[in-house]
């Protein structure tokens, strides 16, 4: 042990401390000079980028076009194109840039075009900016209340339907969220006119079509007649403006008298999801009025309006709907003035409406 101690110290000893500075100062001299090397490399890799030509997707040197730089067109690096992405959270999903947005608002009925048009227009014009009117534009009969040229439509006796009209063209026209409202598979004319192809719910007893208790025909809700029909409807108020389009009945009659085999709660999940699919887009809406809590709104652009919730339990009412994002895709659809109601969206009667000048 004490031998390798001196013999390392006799090895240590051989290295002078002019060798030592010698070492040092040639350490110092190589940084420098690799330090100058990389000075140049860097100006000369600038210098030589000037003479760098891009064409498509390669690069080369061209030095003949200093000469003339004048006559030089140099072309600037390609660049990455830039793609759009959409992302998509859930099936089938109908937003794409615009997204819902909280509502209130108010209706009008049918009586109110019969009675009050004149009241109803000059209330409309003081509404503020951003309020949703929602318009009755076609009755459980079958009849509408516009100028409409669906195919085999019935036009009703009861309402000026040009001032109807000039109601329509005003409200899409302002800066107003407008909403129509029809009944779906419940119209008179239509069963009339479809009582042998299928389109219209049967009697269970067989040979002929079952109606309600006010005389009203069904349409079949798996029939390719009704849905055809109810979209080109809903198209047809896209195209006049509308920003949404609320079906009412739109559901089976609580009755074991019609002949239907299906699954009833499958076949209105699958009907509205073939609405929506099909006719609700980034700036339209398709939604459901109903007085069931737990009605099947398909996902995306489509908003449940509840009927029916009494003030003194609209909040245990709200609470058990079982729909995703509340603040815009359920609306409250009432006659009721109850401030209990403004916690929520709210469509009220255009009557009820206090408006100043």
């Amino acid at each position: 042990m004490h031998l390798w101690k001196k013999d390392k110290n006799r090895v240590k000893s051989t290295m002078t401390y002019r060798t030592r500075r010698r070492l040092h100062r040639l350490g110092v001299f190589c940084g420098y000079f690799f330090g100058i090397l990389f000075v140049i490399w860097v100006c000369w890799f600038l210098w030589l980028a000037r003479f760098v030509v891009y064409s498509g997707n390669e690069a080369k040197l061209d030095f003949n076009w200093v000469s003339h730089p004048e006559d030089a067109v140099v072309a600037k690096p390609p660049q990455t194109p830039t793609v759009a992405i959409h992302f998509n959270e859930g099936e089938d999903l109908v937003e794409t840039s615009t997204e819902l947005a909280p509502m209130s608002g108010f209706y009008v009925t049918a009586k109110d075009l019969i009675e009050n048009m004149s009241l109803v227009t000059d209330t409309i014009q003081k509404l503020p900016k951003g309020s949703a009117v929602m318009l009755d534009l076609k009755n459980t009969q079958g009849n509408f209340y516009y100028s409409t040229k669906v195919d085999g439509a019935s036009i009703s006796q009861q309402v000026d339907t040009a001032a109807v009209d000039q109601l329509i063209e005003t409200i899409t026209k302002a800066d107003l969220y407008a909403i129509a409202k029809i009944p779906a598979f419940r119209d008179q004319n239509f069963g009339l006119k479809n009582d042998t192809n299928g389109y219209v719910l049967a009697h269970s007893s067989g040979g002929y079509m079952w109606s309600d208790e006010d005389g009203c025909y069904w349409m079949n809700p798996t029939s390719s007649g009704a849905i055809t029909y109810l979209t080109s409807i809903v198209k047809e108020l896209q195209g006049l403006g509308f920003d949404e389009v609320v079906f009412t009945d739109f559901r089976f009659p609580n009755t074991e008298e019609i002949s239907f085999e299906g699954n009833r709660a499958e076949t209105i999940i699958d009907a509205a999801k073939s609405m929506v699919t099909s006719c609700a887009t980034d700036t339209f809406t398709v939604s459901f009025a109903s007085s069931d809590p737990n009605f099947p709104i398909p996902g995306g652009r489509s908003r449940l309006y509840l009927t029916g919730v009494d003030a003194a339990n609209v909040q245990s009412t709200v609470d058990s709907v079982p729909v995703q994002d509340k603040q815009i895709h359920l609306v409250l659809l009432t006659d009721s003035n109850d401030t209990r109601f403004d916690t929520f969206n709210v469509v009220r009667p255009i009557t009820a409406a206090e408006v100043t000048q």
